[in-house]
């Protein structure tokens, strides 16, 4: 099925939060959810995606019409070196690679605690400490009209990312994880083209089935021990070292003062 296709007739499509970008599965608005302070997080400001290099002409196109004037990737290096950046290579907007794991093999040479997502989400921000602190800088950034952020398929590197944003901006956890489920929606046509994909389709194949699936109990669980462990997203990224101001700077460029009607 084409990209377009699946756009129009995947069943359960949340189609406010779903934005259509040519060459991609997981591109969706961060915006639109209720803050504790009474606020809501500002539209079309912070997107998040899986890989962006199949983007075609026409999604580079869209891209600009959303003004998305920064693209965060949280691959690694060696991951980008394989695939290349497709239409977006040469500057057609502004990058900045964060990445989460320095090299592809990083996760199994780092061995994560455990099996449960939820513990290896935690390990994440170890392994990543100084790409979540540079996505947060560039986040707050005033003179941003849009950011998107992402990985190859948009579900845990990035996931841990927006749960972080949506979390300092006091979004509820049930909001969270009600956003980190809805990569479930499109999770089949990612995992099937990264199947075929030269650097991850071996990973796939041996995928164990519980990564299969997006449960929004991993992402309750991993605030929840962000919370009794690092004292929560802010407390984790003050002790990370993300410069003074720069969380309120970021709710100022992302909280709009009231809710939308």
């Amino acid at each position: 099925m084409c990209w377009a296709d699946w756009f129009s007739y995947s069943p359960g499509m949340n189609r406010e939060r779903w934005v259509a970008v040519d060459g991609t599965f997981n591109f969706r608005d961060l915006g639109g959810y209720r803050s504790s302070g009474g606020g809501e997080v500002v539209r079309g400001a912070v997107y998040r995606s899986d890989a962006l290099h199949h983007v075609s002409p026409d999604g580079v196109a869209a891209l600009r019409r959303l003004g998305v004037d920064l693209i965060i990737d949280l691959r690694s290096p060696d991951e980008i070196a394989q695939v290349g950046r497709g239409a977006l290579a040469g500057g057609a907007i502004e990058y900045l690679n964060a990445p989460v794991i320095p090299t592809l093999t990083g996760e199994a040479q780092g061995v994560p605690p455990s099996d449960d997502m939820a513990d290896r989400y935690l390990w994440y921000l170890d392994v990543g400490r100084e790409a979540f602190v540079t996505a947060f800088g560039a986040l707050a950034d005033s003179d941003r009209t849009a950011v998107v952020f992402h990985c190859a398929a948009g579900k845990d590197r990035t996931g841990v990312l927006a749960a972080m944003i949506l979390s300092v901006l006091g979004v509820d956890d049930e909001d969270i994880a009600a956003d980190y489920e809805l990569t479930g929606l499109a999770l089949d046509s990612i995992l099937d083209r990264l199947a075929r994909d030269p650097i991850h389709g071996e990973a796939i194949a041996n995928m164990a089935p519980e990564r299969r699936v997006v449960s929004g109990e991993v992402m309750r669980r991993f605030l929840g021990r962000l919370g009794d462990v690092h004292g929560g997203a802010a407390a984790w990224l003050h002790d990370a070292g993300v410069a003074p101001g720069t969380l309120q700077q970021l709710r100022s460029r992302l909280l709009s003062s009231s809710p939308s009607p």
